[in-house]
This record gives C-alpha cells, structure tokens and sequence, in this order.
C-alpha cells in the first residue's frame, strides 16, 4: 500500500509546488500550500514506513567510511536547517581519521534524524553540540541540545514504532514517531547501540556507539 500511495501523492507535492508560481488570489495560494504540506507531510510518512518495514529483510551493505568526513558532511548539509530557527551546530571530530566498516547511507540517516529531531525540539537561537569520541573497541557519536527534553513517562516510548511520544517541534513542526525506531534498528544491525540522556525542560543528549571491528 505504501509503495502505491507514493507515487500519487509525489506527484500532488510536485503539482502544487508548480501551481504556487502562478497568478492566484492570496486566499488560493494559501489553499495550495496547505495541499503542498500536508501531501509533503503524508510522503515523509510513507517515506518512513518503507524504511521501517524494508530495514530488516535487506542484506546491510558495508563499506569502508572515514567517519570523520561522514558526520561532517552530515552537519554541513543540516547548517541550513538549524539556521531557519537561528540555531547554531557546534562539530567536535576525532584528532586522528578513523575508518569504520559501516553502511554509509544508513549512519548518515540516524545522525541526520537525531540532529534534525535536536533542531526541531530546540528553541530558536539554541547551540546543538555534536561530537565524535574514540574509544578502545567503539567509536561514540553524541548529539545534545538544551530544547524541551523528553518527560520521564515517554522515555521507555521514545524508541516504539507508531511512538505515543511524538510531540510537535518548538515551531509546530510535524513528528511521525518513526525516525528514533529506524535509527535504533539500523544501529543494532550494525553491532551498535543507542541511547539517550534527557531531562524534561532542560535538553537531550542520544548516544550512538558503533563498533570499530577489523
């Protein structure tokens, strides 16, 4: 079902978008970019979904990745997000390179989503620190904001599929309870694991470890 839904609603999104630069009334235009979010909205989801339900029935393809360059690219290309709220992200990378044997794609996605989620549940102008550690058989990436943190009756939720702990962004920005329960089951099938620090009011900090292996 959700392969079928994509590619119509893809191409409702990809139709307002085209409609928004022609001549309507401030009241039609308004009409339209409701149609174009909330369609954007329903792809992410189905987006999501797929990820969800594909991640354990496909073989994980491995590569040599210099993780450094990884998690700097993936802050890099999240700068502009963080500046939409006026928020700044601090990067602490390793002194020496260090090569992991790792699914580039995948660990792009899980430090990409916790960063975006640390974005998303900071106030505008908030720092989100990102920095890498090395240590004996492990490599730790941490993400930390001072945002709205996560209340204690939610935290044995946060990692649930279909998640009762999405919440909106600081700026009403939409939560489908999907990013965290990805990010957990491609960690793990890497021979990592993930974890988080948080207390309500005062910020977040997730914990990803991954293996150095040969």
């Amino acid at each position: 079902v959700a392969h079928d839904l994509r590619n119509p609603i893809g191409g409702i999104a990809s139709l307002t978008m085209v409609m928004e630069e022609d001549d309507y009334s401030a009241e039609q235009k308004e009409m339209i970019g409701l149609i174009k979010d909330t369609s954007k909205n329903a792809l992410e989801l189905i987006n999501e979904i797929l990820e969800a339900t594909n991640s354990g029935a496909v073989a994980l393809k491995k590569e040599i990745v210099d993780i450094n360059h990884l998690i700097n690219n993936t802050v890099e290309l999240l700068h502009f997000k963080a500046a939409e709220k006026s928020q700044k992200i601090i990067l602490e990378l390793l002194e020496t390179a260090l090569k992991l044997n790792i699914n580039r794609e995948k660990i792009w996605r899980v430090t990409g989503n916790i960063i975006v989620n640390a974005i998303k549940f900071s106030p505008p102008e908030a720092i989100i620190t990102v920095k890498l550690l090395d240590f004996d058989n492990e490599v730790e990436i941490s993400i930390s904001d001072n945002g709205i943190g996560i209340p204690e009756k939610l935290k044995d939720k946060v990692f649930h599929m279909f998640t009762e702990a999405k919440r909106p962004g600081t700026s009403g920005e939409k939560s489908f309870g999907l990013g965290l329960s990805i990010s957990k089951q491609i960690v793990e099938s890497h021979g990592g694991r993930i974890w988080f620090e948080s207390i309500n009011g005062q910020g977040t900090t997730f914990f990803i470890r991954l293996p150095k292996g040969a």
